[in-house]
């Protein structure tokens, strides 16, 4: 057998897997590459195909004169190998496998009831008028969708590792992005536009590698709740229904829902794969919270069931907000305090239309942020960009200086 032929044989496989490996959600922690060690790959990834397909040709050609030796092991185990790691790019290669299904409708009333339980979680986007509610498990896989709401053409992301999720404008400086899922670091996907070679973190919207470096895009809170809850607080909502539909999509749905589905990963003292850096302990790992940064500042806001605040008033990055909990619906939301120019504080409240009462006006507010009762009835509070009950390890470790918000 020609060392030659085994010598590109071996070359080809480490290329391949060298772009596998820190890609795959299966293998990711036997590497562990460090952020820019994975987009280094990344962006090197079609020369590391070049070499192999070099290197492949090598081997192919000493294996097939080893044939007419009678020595076919080479080939044998090209072939293998070559089965073995399409099948691998297939199913779990992040690029490849992390792409929504091709076909999506938006139901309401009948229709909608038809396809999803009462019980189950949805991301909730609204904008102005308009509110659609997004499948969580249908989104888990994928990772984003894209939608229009009202006049938003958004991207809703969804990182299941760390239950985080908000919408996105898919714009830089003027131009739309085609973005796509790449990797996963510290288990927060990260997304790449490949016309502009621009690489986003989806936990802080930012630019972290490409000509836009350290830009943001324009983020929109998006907000989880049960179908039966957001159906009660937004009746006139749709629901964006895209069910996979490829045998792909359909295995790797199942795998994910089998796996990992929310139930299990909440249920866990630490992350589903390793991270770089140490997790931060004032609260469990798993533990959720609102996550708000505006102009730098960051705070987490507890959501422990028995303990968290119903209102919560407070300023961060000079801003002056409220985080509202609806805790007989378990929703909970962020808005800006300034309202037809003036600044409110709020309360609680145990009973009657709303959840929260300001304190000048005595007016009722519900969870959606509308005034349904008193002098501001009709007012709607401008809603904050927020991560909504996401674990605390991710939150912590993409913004290590953050506040964690304790009642006085």
């Amino acid at each position: 057998m020609s060392a030659v032929g085994i010598i590109g044989f071996i070359c080809a496989a480490g290329a391949l897997l060298a772009t596998l490996l820190p890609f795959s959600p299966l293998t990711i922690d036997l590497v562990n590459l460090t952020r820019e060690r994975q987009i280094f790959i990344h962006q090197r990834r079609k020369q590391f195909w070049g070499f192999a397909a070099i290197c492949s040709i090598v081997a192919l050609v000493s294996a097939l004169v080893a044939v007419r030796n009678g020595q076919p092991h080479l080939l044998y185990a090209m072939v293998a190998f070559s089965a073995m790691t399409a099948m691998m790019f297939w199913t779990g290669y992040v690029p490849i496998v992390m792409a929504p299904p091709g076909a999506a409708e938006h139901l309401r009333g009948d229709a909608a009831a038809k396809v999803i339980d009462d019980d189950e979680v949805i991301l909730g986007v609204s904008v102005g008028d308009v509110a659609v509610a997004y499948r969580r498990d249908q989104i888990a896989r994928p990772h984003y969708f894209h939608d229009q709401v009202g006049e938003r053409d958004l991207m809703i992301s969804y990182c299941i590792l760390c239950n985080s999720a908000t919408a996105f404008e898919p714009v830089l400086n003027g131009t739309p992005l085609s973005l796509e899922c790449v990797t996963a670091y510290n288990n927060n996907i990260i997304y790449y536009d490949a016309p502009s070679g621009n690489y986003i973190q989806q936990l802080s919207a930012e630019v972290i590698a490409g000509p836009a470096l350290g830009q943001n895009l324009k983020m929109y809170p998006v907000v989880m709740a049960r179908w039966e809850d957001w159906l009660t607080l937004y009746p006139q909502t749709t629901l964006y229904d895209s069910p996979p539909r490829e045998f792909r999509d359909r295995l790797v749905a199942l795998m994910l829902q089998l796996m990992i589905p929310i139930s299990r990963l909440s249920g866990r003292t630490a992350p589903w794969h390793r991270v770089r850096g140490a997790i931060d302990k004032r609260l469990p790992a798993m533990a959720f919270v609102v996550g708000v940064d505006i102009k730098g500042e960051a705070v987490g806001y507890p959501l422990k069931q028995d303990t968290a605040d119903g209102v919560i008033n407070d300023q961060v990055g000079g801003d002056s907000i409220v985080v509202m909990r609806d805790r007989e619906h378990d929703v909970a939301a962020v808005f800006s305090r300034q309202v037809a120019g003036q600044l409110l504080e709020f309360d609680a409240v145990e009973a009657g239309p709303g959840i929260a009462a300001d304190r000048g006006t005595g007016t009722r507010w519900d969870a959606t942020g509308l005034a349904v009762e008193g002098s501001l009835a009709g007012e709607r509070l401008d809603a904050v960009p927020h991560f909504n009950k996401l674990f605390w390890f991710s939150w912590a470790l993409f913004k290590p200086s953050t506040r964690l918000y304790a009642a006085a």
